[in-house]
Formats: C-alpha cells, sequence, structure tokens
C-alpha cells in the first residue's frame, strides 16, 4: 500500500495510519510512504520504501506500483491523492474528510474507513488484497470518477459556467450610460 503526505501536519492522519498497518506487514503487506518532507526517526522503522520530494511523475509510477493507496486524512479540501490514484486505477482507501464527499462513494469507487480506527483499515487493507471482485469494481468506478475531475473537465465546466453567467451582465456601454450609480 501507498500513504501518501507529511507525518507532520496532525490531520492527515499519517503516523496513526502507519502504525496501524503494522500488523499487516507480517502477511506480507509493504508499506511504501511518498512526503514532501524527511520522516521523524521513530517512523523510518514503520514503512518498508520511503519517498521524499518527487515529482508528479515519480510519484504516479510509485503510486501506480502499489495495491491500493490509503488516505487517513480527517480533513481536506477536495482531496487529489485518492483522485489521483483512482485515475491509475489504484483503489483507494480514506477517511470521510470534507472535501472527499464531493466524490468519494463507500464501496463504489473506494473504501471508506472512519479516522483514527486501526481495525477497519486493516480490514479494508485486506478486503482490497483478498478480494479481485472489488478491486476491480473500484478501479473502473474511480477511472470514471477521476475523469470528472480531470483538470480539463473542470476548466470545461467553469467556463461554461462563468459564460452563461456573462451573458446576463450589462455591457460596457450600458453600465457607463446608467447613471444611477
Amino acid at each position: 500500500v501507498v500513504i501518501v503526505g507529511p507525518e507532520h501536519l496532525t490531520t492527515k492522519g499519517i503516523p496513526g495510519a502507519l502504525r496501524a498497518l503494522q500488523p499487516l506487514r507480517s502477511d506480507g503487506v509493504q508499506i511504501v510512504w511518498i512526503s514532501s518532507v524527511h520522516p521523524s526517526e521513530q517512523s523510518t522503522h514503520l514503512v518498508d520504501e520511503f519517498h521524499v520530494g518527487l515529482d508528479a511523475t515519480r510519484v504516479a509510477e510509485v503510486v501506480s506500483s502499489c495495491h491500493a493507496l490509503v488516505f487517513p486524512s480527517r480533513l481536506e479540501g477536495l482531496g487529489n491523492p485518492p483522485l489521483e490514484a483512482m485515475a491509475l486505477g489504484v483503489p483507494s482507501i480514506l477517511c470521510p474528510n470534507g472535501g472527499s464527499s464531493e466524490y468519494a462513494i463507500d464501496e463504489e469507487n473506494c473504501l471508506l474507513v472512519p479516522y483514527g480506527r486501526a481495525e477497519p483499515l486493516r480490514t479494508a487493507v485486506c478486503r482490497l488484497r483478498d478480494d479481485a471482485d472489488l478491486v476491480t469494481r473500484l478501479r473502473g468506478a474511480g477511472k470514471i470518477t477521476a475523469k470528472r475531475y480531470h483538470p480539463a473537465t473542470v476548466r470545461q465546466a467553469l467556463t461554461g459556467f462563468l459564460a452563461s453567467r456573462a451573458a446576463t451582465l450589462p455591457s460596457a456601454a450600458e453600465l457607463q450610460n446608467d447613471h444611477s450609480l
């Protein structure tokens, strides 16, 4: 599994997720961690592989090489890592965190687990390890979800929305002639 985020931001839930996943390592689950900053000394032994400061291409390569993304954050805007994983065909396990409610549908395009709860997180990872049909279903729906949030799709929707609103605004000439201001 891959976990993305720095450990020092407490809302990200990285240290707790790393500790929660430890029992699965004896079952062959490898933990890969991607962060923008180096881990603390006490966290380095909790992972099999650590990557710091990767560019977008390398992040995509590392995420694509993993069986699942674990995104244990409790507070996000939109939360891009799960969408990026979905676009790559990597199932996502995440916590309901505000922004992800825009797109995350439990059992349809991801698995949702309660923030800070070790057992549900471990269960979700094991389900993705053991249930090929679930993985196939989440991959397919995840790719469709990610496509809806692709920058080109968002840009097109925003441009259309703004154009529809601009059509209702008065022209510059109308504003110049309006002496009520």
